[in-house]
């Protein structure tokens, strides 16, 4: 019997583009690009960093950028083509995190790390009472992700 691959869930804003407090910059690794209408911070390295995770993990889309996250966003970081996207259709009023039924039903019993900056304490009781490894990794929504938070999410993925 062979066991899946643990997922890593994706975030776009506040994770691979990063907020903007008025009067900040950020690092030189970031670009912005005019997408959709808005401008979006964006760093070639994050592309990078998901293929080397692609070895470990199956990765996914939770963003609200859904399908556009493959069309719009995955090109400009070089992340691997056509990843699976989930689609947050309904809105809980459970708890913080609005994105946990969907990530629920999507996940189901497999492992997984959330690379997310918005995980509230909902998200942690939950990922806490799973019977399967699961990694909750929370970025500064206005650094974006790191070299700290990416070496975490390699060891947690190592067989």
């Amino acid at each position: 019997m062979t066991t899946a691959r643990p997922l890593l869930l994706i975030d776009v804003d506040g994770v691979l583009n990063p907020h903007v407090r008025p009067g900040s910059t950020l690092g030189s690794q970031y670009a912005v690009h005019r997408i959709a209408g808005q401008d979006v911070r964006l760093a070639v390295a994050h592309g990078e960093w998901l293929h080397r995770l692609a070895r470990l993990y199956d990765l996914a889309w939770a963003t609200t950028w859904e399908a556009d996250a493959n069309a719009l966003i995955g090109p400009v970081i070089g992340a691997p083509p056509n990843l699976p996207v989930i689609a947050f259709t309904d809105l809980d009023a459970r708890g913080w995190t609005w994105k946990l039924p969907a990530v629920e039903r999507f996940v189901a019993d497999r492992a997984l790390a959330w690379l997310d900056d918005d995980h509230g304490q909902d998200a942690h009781a939950w990922a806490a009472a799973r019977t399967v490894p699961t990694l909750l990794v929370r970025p500064d929504g206005y650094v974006g992700w790191t070299p700290r938070e990416y070496d975490e999410l390699l060891t947690f993925g190592l067989p």
